[in-house]
Protein backbone atom coordinates (compact mmCIF):
# COMPACT_ATOMS: atom_id res chain seq x y z
CA UNK A 1 0.00 0.00 0.00
CA UNK A 2 1.62 3.57 -1.06
CA UNK A 3 0.69 6.62 0.78
CA UNK A 4 0.15 10.12 -0.51
CA UNK A 5 2.30 12.86 0.63
CA UNK A 6 3.00 16.48 0.26
CA UNK A 7 5.71 18.40 -1.18
CA UNK A 8 5.95 20.07 2.91
CA UNK A 9 5.87 16.57 4.82
CA UNK A 10 8.77 15.39 2.75
CA UNK A 11 10.48 18.75 3.34
CA UNK A 12 10.06 18.48 6.81
CA UNK A 13 11.26 14.66 6.68
CA UNK A 14 14.65 16.03 5.07
CA UNK A 15 15.21 18.75 7.30
CA UNK A 16 15.10 16.55 10.26
CA UNK A 17 17.15 14.27 8.80
CA UNK A 18 19.85 16.31 8.36
CA UNK A 19 19.63 17.58 11.94
CA UNK A 20 20.01 14.38 12.98
CA UNK A 21 23.15 13.82 10.70
CA UNK A 22 24.66 16.76 12.59
CA UNK A 23 23.87 15.65 15.15
CA UNK A 24 25.66 12.60 14.66
CA UNK A 25 28.85 13.99 13.21
CA UNK A 26 29.37 16.10 16.82
CA UNK A 27 31.95 18.19 15.44
CA UNK A 28 33.68 16.23 13.29
CA UNK A 29 32.91 18.49 10.45
CA UNK A 30 31.50 22.28 9.51
CA UNK A 31 28.06 22.01 10.72
CA UNK A 32 26.65 25.40 9.48
CA UNK A 33 25.94 24.34 5.89
CA UNK A 34 24.31 21.17 7.56
CA UNK A 35 21.77 22.60 9.93
CA UNK A 36 21.45 26.33 8.12
CA UNK A 37 22.03 26.53 4.76
CA UNK A 38 20.81 23.08 3.44
CA UNK A 39 17.96 23.32 5.33
CA UNK A 40 16.58 26.56 4.03
CA UNK A 41 13.08 26.49 2.15
CA UNK A 42 14.71 27.36 -1.58
CA UNK A 43 17.33 24.04 -1.05
CA UNK A 44 14.76 21.62 0.29
CA UNK A 45 12.56 22.88 -2.38
CA UNK A 46 14.97 21.63 -5.07
CA UNK A 47 15.35 18.40 -3.21
CA UNK A 48 11.69 17.62 -3.42
CA UNK A 49 11.58 18.60 -6.55
CA UNK A 50 14.46 16.64 -7.76
CA UNK A 51 13.41 13.61 -6.33
CA UNK A 52 9.94 13.60 -7.43
CA UNK A 53 11.06 13.60 -10.84
CA UNK A 54 13.40 10.88 -10.22
CA UNK A 55 11.07 8.66 -8.24
CA UNK A 56 7.70 9.75 -9.65
CA UNK A 57 5.73 6.64 -10.39
CA UNK A 58 4.67 6.03 -14.07
CA UNK A 59 0.89 6.99 -14.40
CA UNK A 60 -0.18 3.52 -15.18
CA UNK A 61 1.96 2.72 -11.77
CA UNK A 62 -1.81 3.24 -9.80
CA UNK A 63 -4.36 2.24 -13.02
CA UNK A 64 -7.11 0.54 -12.44
CA UNK A 65 -6.08 -2.58 -13.48
CA UNK A 66 -2.84 -2.29 -11.78
CA UNK A 67 -1.82 -4.30 -8.91
CA UNK A 68 -0.32 -1.43 -6.99
CA UNK A 69 -2.72 0.46 -4.99
CA UNK A 70 -2.50 4.00 -2.86
CA UNK A 71 -4.22 3.24 0.76
CA UNK A 72 -6.97 6.20 -0.60
CA UNK A 73 -5.96 7.23 -3.80
CA UNK A 74 -9.48 7.22 -6.93
CA UNK A 75 -8.21 3.99 -8.86
CA UNK A 76 -10.42 1.98 -5.36
CA UNK A 77 -13.36 3.73 -6.49
CA UNK A 78 -12.83 3.18 -9.93
CA UNK A 79 -12.39 -0.82 -9.05
CA UNK A 80 -15.11 -1.06 -7.66
CA UNK A 81 -16.86 0.62 -9.91
CA UNK A 82 -15.37 -1.75 -12.53
CA UNK A 83 -17.30 -4.86 -10.14
CA UNK A 84 -20.36 -2.51 -9.72
CA UNK A 85 -21.38 -2.36 -13.30
CA UNK A 86 -20.30 -6.00 -13.97
CA UNK A 87 -22.31 -7.54 -10.98
CA UNK A 88 -24.95 -5.43 -10.61
CA UNK A 89 -26.02 -4.00 -13.91
CA UNK A 90 -27.10 -6.16 -16.94
CA UNK A 91 -28.04 -4.68 -20.51
CA UNK A 92 -31.99 -4.46 -21.56
CA UNK A 93 -32.42 -2.99 -24.27
CA UNK A 94 -36.21 -1.62 -22.92
CA UNK A 95 -34.79 -0.03 -19.62
CA UNK A 96 -33.45 3.21 -18.50
CA UNK A 97 -30.68 3.58 -15.92
CA UNK A 98 -30.36 7.35 -14.55
CA UNK A 99 -27.25 8.62 -13.01
CA UNK A 100 -29.33 9.25 -9.92
CA UNK A 101 -29.75 5.78 -9.63
CA UNK A 102 -26.99 4.21 -10.00
CA UNK A 103 -25.44 6.82 -8.08
CA UNK A 104 -27.83 5.15 -5.16
CA UNK A 105 -26.96 1.44 -5.99
CA UNK A 106 -23.14 2.16 -6.03
CA UNK A 107 -23.49 3.85 -2.71
CA UNK A 108 -24.88 0.93 -1.49
CA UNK A 109 -23.14 -1.06 -2.95
CA UNK A 110 -19.46 0.77 -1.87
CA UNK A 111 -20.88 0.69 2.08
CA UNK A 112 -21.62 -2.70 1.61
CA UNK A 113 -17.61 -3.76 1.26
CA UNK A 114 -16.86 -0.90 4.11
CA UNK A 115 -15.65 2.32 1.57
CA UNK A 116 -16.31 5.98 1.71
CA UNK A 117 -18.60 6.81 -0.91
CA UNK A 118 -17.97 8.85 -3.48
CA UNK A 119 -19.03 12.94 -4.58
CA UNK A 120 -22.11 12.38 -7.25
CA UNK A 121 -19.82 14.87 -9.41
CA UNK A 122 -17.04 12.00 -9.76
CA UNK A 123 -19.08 9.31 -9.79
CA UNK A 124 -20.65 10.51 -13.42
CA UNK A 125 -17.31 11.10 -14.90
CA UNK A 126 -16.23 7.84 -13.44
CA UNK A 127 -18.84 5.73 -14.33
CA UNK A 128 -19.35 7.04 -17.74
CA UNK A 129 -16.14 5.31 -18.89
CA UNK A 130 -16.94 2.36 -16.43
CA UNK A 131 -20.21 1.68 -18.58
CA UNK A 132 -19.01 2.45 -21.64
CA UNK A 133 -16.05 0.60 -21.75
CA UNK A 134 -18.07 -2.53 -19.83
CA UNK A 135 -20.99 -2.39 -22.38
CA UNK A 136 -20.61 0.20 -25.05
CA UNK A 137 -23.02 2.71 -24.25
CA UNK A 138 -22.81 6.42 -23.63
CA UNK A 139 -24.31 9.45 -21.05
CA UNK A 140 -27.37 10.49 -22.46
CA UNK A 141 -28.85 13.74 -21.51
CA UNK A 142 -32.19 13.18 -23.41
CA UNK A 143 -33.63 10.65 -21.30
CA UNK A 144 -37.29 11.06 -20.01
CA UNK A 145 -38.09 10.21 -16.02
CA UNK A 146 -41.71 8.09 -16.20
CA UNK A 147 -43.07 9.01 -13.08
CA UNK A 148 -41.84 12.99 -13.45
CA UNK A 149 -41.99 13.44 -17.17
CA UNK A 150 -39.00 15.41 -17.09
CA UNK A 151 -35.31 14.68 -18.69
CA UNK A 152 -32.30 13.33 -16.70
CA UNK A 153 -29.26 11.57 -17.58
CA UNK A 154 -28.43 8.16 -17.33
CA UNK A 155 -28.20 4.98 -20.01
CA UNK A 156 -30.93 3.76 -22.33
CA UNK A 157 -30.89 -0.03 -22.57
CA UNK A 158 -29.07 -1.21 -19.42
CA UNK A 159 -31.00 -1.64 -15.69
CA UNK A 160 -30.14 -2.97 -12.38
CA UNK A 161 -29.47 -6.88 -11.63
CA UNK A 162 -31.79 -6.47 -8.48
CA UNK A 163 -33.57 -3.34 -7.09
CA UNK A 164 -33.33 -2.78 -3.53
CA UNK A 165 -36.29 -2.74 -1.39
Amino acid sequence: MYHATTDQKVGNLLRGLLARCANEVKGEGHLVNTFHTFRTDAVVKAVVSRAKSILEADPDFFAVNSQHQRVAGPELHQRLAKVFAERMLEPNPNSILTIGQSFSLFTQFAKARNMQPIKRTDFKGMMADVIRDAYGLGVRNDLINAETQTQQCGWKGLRPVCIPA
